[in-house]
C-alpha cells in the first residue's frame, strides 16, 4: 500500500473509530439519562423565573448577601453562590436557609427554586398552604409530604406517591425546598418530621432537603442536623434609611418622620459592632411599619407611647388600620384577641383561621355592628385570603406573633409555664413578642433561661431581647435584676449585653 494510500485509509479507520465511540457514548448516556421532567415542575419553573426577573427588574430590588456557616468557616456569599451550593448539596442531607420575617425570605426562595430548577428537579412546598391541609387527613399509607409530592409531580390520589417519584425523577439529583416550616404548630412539626423519615426510609433517591425558616434554637434541634446554614442578614442603616424615603414621599414628609422617630428614640443602633443597623428596622417590613407609623402621626392618629418596644409598633400599625371599626388600638387588639380564642383548636396554640362567623362572635369593640366591623375587618390590609373563600389569616407572621404572644401571656400566669410554652415555639421573633408584653417582661429572666438551655446563641437572645425591652424608668432595674437572678454564662451574657449603651 502506497503512502497516499495508507493515509487515507488511516483517516477513514479514524473516522470510523471515532463514530464508534461515539456511538458506544451516545448509547451509553442515553441509558443513563433522566426522565424528562414532568410538566409540572416545568410549568412551575418558568414562572419562578418570570417572576424573578421582573422581582429583579424592579427599582425596589435590593441585591441579597449571605452568611455561609459551614463548619467552623464563615464566609460571605451572593445569591447566585447560594443557588449553586444548595445545587451540590449532598443527597439526604439538609441545608437551613434563616431569614427573618419580612427580610425578602419569600423573593430568596423564588431565587433559589429560579436558579437551579433549569439544572435540576426542583420541588417547592410551602409548609402552611400544602403540606398543613393534608395532615388532617393523611394515613400511614398516604402521609401528606406523600401526598403533596403525588400533586406536584402530576401523580394521581390513588397512586404510590414513591412509585412515581422514581418513574418521574429516576436517581438524578434534586431538590426538596421546604419553605415556611417554622408557620406548623409544634403537633403539626411533629407530623411533618415524621413525613420525612418515611421519605428517608422509602428506598427512593434522596433529595438534598432545603429549609427556609425564621431564626429560632437551631443549635437545639437534634434532628437532622443541618451540613450548612445561610443567613440573610440585618438592613444595614442605609437600606432602612433608603425605604423609608420611598415610604414617605421624600423631601420635607421625609424629614419629618425622621425628626419623629429620633424623638421616639425609634432610630437606635445595634451595639454590637457589625456596622450601622436600626434595633427597629432590622427587616424591609420593620422599616415598611415604622415608617407607615410616622405618616399615621402626620395625619393625628394615635403616637406610639413614648418608649415603645417591637410590639407596641406593630400594634400601634394593626389598630391604625382598623381605626373605622375600633377607636383606639387598645379596643382594636382586645377584639382581635377575642376572636383568636374562639380558634383555640387544642390546649396548646390558637390556629389564626379568620372566619365570619368567629369574627361575629367576638363583641365588636363597638360603634358599630358585628356585620359592619366584620365586613370592615376582611377589607383592610392586617388580613390576607386564606386557602378558601371564607377564610381570611393575619397580613404577616409578625401579625401572628403579636397574636399569639398576648395569647400566650394571658393563658400562662406562671412565669415557668410562659418561659416553658415560649421556648417550645422556637422562634425567637415570637419570644420577642411574649417578653414585650407586660406579663412577659415580668417573666425576663426564666424566658432567658428556657432560651439558653436549648443552645440558642447569646447575640441571637440579647438581640431580640433588646428589641422588646422598652427603655423605660424601669429598664435598667429590669436588667440588674435579671443578671442578680442569671444562673449560668449564657444568661449571664445576655444581661451583659442588654446593659451596653448604644452606639
Amino acid at each position: 500500500m502506497n503512502t497516499v494510500n495508507s493515509r487515507a485509509f488511516d483517516r477513514i479507520s479514524c473516522c470510523v473509530l471515532s463514530f464508534c465511540c461515539a456511538m458506544i457514548a451516545c448509547s451509553g448516556a442515553k441509558s443513563d439519562k433522566p426522565p424528562p421532567l414532568p410538566q409540572q415542575l416545568t410549568d412551575r419553573c418558568y414562572t419562578a423565573q418570570r417572576v424573578l426577573q421582573a422581582q429583579n427588574a424592579s427599582t425596589d430590588h435590593v441585591p441579597m448577601a449571605l452568611k455561609w456557616r459551614q463548619g467552623d468557616g464563615v464566609t460571605t456569599i451572593t445569591e447566585d453562590q447560594l443557588g449553586k451550593r444548595l445545587r451540590a448539596g449532598r443527597a439526604g442531607t439538609q441545608t437551613w436557609v434563616l431569614a427573618r420575617g419580612g427580610s425578602g425570605k419569600s423573593r430568596l426562595v423564588g431565587a433559589v427554586q429560579a436558579a437551579n430548577c433549569g439544572q435540576v428537579p426542583v420541588i417547592r412546598i410551602d409548609a402552611a398552604l400544602d403540606l398543613r391541609p393534608k395532615m388532617t387527613v393523611a394515613t400511614d399509607e398516604k402521609p401528606a409530604l406523600g401526598q403533596v409530592l403525588l400533586e406536584q409531580l402530576g401523580g394521581q390520589p390513588e397512586d404510590d406517591a414513591i412509585e412515581v417519584l422514581q418513574a418521574k425523577l429516576g436517581g438524578q439529583p434534586w431538590l426538596l425546598i421546604l419553605d415556611g416550616t417554622d408557620e406548623l404548630s409544634q403537633a403539626d412539626r411533629r407530623a411533618m418530621g415524621k413525613d420525612l423519615a418515611w421519605l428517608a426510609k422509602s428506598g427512593a433517591t434522596m433529595p438534598h432537603f432545603v429549609r427556609f425558616e425564621r431564626p429560632g434554637f437551631t443549635l437545639g434541634m437534634r434532628a437532622m442536623q443541618p451540613d450548612a446554614v445561610a443567613e440573610l442578614p440585618e438592613l444595614t442603616c442605609e437600606q432602612a434609611d433608603a425605604v423609608w424615603q420611598r415610604r414617605t414621599g421624600g423631601g420635607s414628609a421625609y424629614q419629618a418622620a425622621l425628626a419623629w422617630r429620633a424623638k421616639l428614640n425609634l432610630d437606635r443602633k445595634r451595639p454590637d459592632g457589625e456596622g450601622c443597623r436600626y434595633v427597629f428596622m432590622p427587616t424591609f417590613r420593620d422599616a415598611e411599619t415604622l415608617a407607615d407609623l410616622a405618616v399615621d402621626a402626620g395625619k393625628g392618629m394615635d403616637d406610639l407611647p413614648a418608649t415603645p418596644n417591637r410590639a407596641d409598633v406593630f400594634a400601634s400599625w394593626t389598630g391604625h388600620r382598623v381605626r373605622g371599626v375600633a377607636t383606639s388600638t387598645d379596643a382594636a387588639l382586645g377584639w382581635l384577641d377575642r376572636m383568636i380564642a374562639l380558634g383555640v383548636a387544642d390546649a396548646t396554640e390558637p390556629d389564626f383561621v379568620l372566619t365570619l362567623d368567629r369574627c361575629q362572635n367576638a363583641k365588636p369593640p363597638g360603634g358599630v355592628t358585628a356585620e359592619e366591623a366584620c365586613t370592615a375587618l376582611m377589607g383592610s390590609t392586617i388580613v390576607k385570603a386564606g386557602p378558601s373563600k371564607h377564610i381570611w389569616l393575619p397580613r404577616n407572621q409578625t401579625l401572628t406573633d403579636l397574636l399569639l404572644a398576648r395569647w400566650l401571656v394571658a393563658k400562662h400566669s406562671e412565669c415557668e409555664t410562659l418561659a416553658g410554652a415560649t421556648a417550645e415555639l422556637a422562634s425567637l421573633e415570637l419570644t420577642a413578642m411574649v417578653i414585650a408584653q407586660t406579663g412577659g417582661r415580668r417573666c425576663l429572666s426564666p424566658i432567658v433561661a428556657a432560651l439558653c438551655s436549648r443552645g440558642t446563641q447569646v447575640e441571637d437572645i440579647a438581640k431580640f431581647t433588646d428589641e422588646a425591652l422598652s427603655r423605660d424608668s424601669d429598664f435598667v432595674g429590669v436588667v440588674q435584676r435579671g443578671a442578680e437572678k442569671a444562673s449560668g454564662a449564657c444568661e449571664r451574657a445576655v444581661f451583659a449585653s442588654l446593659g451596653r449603651p448604644s452606639p
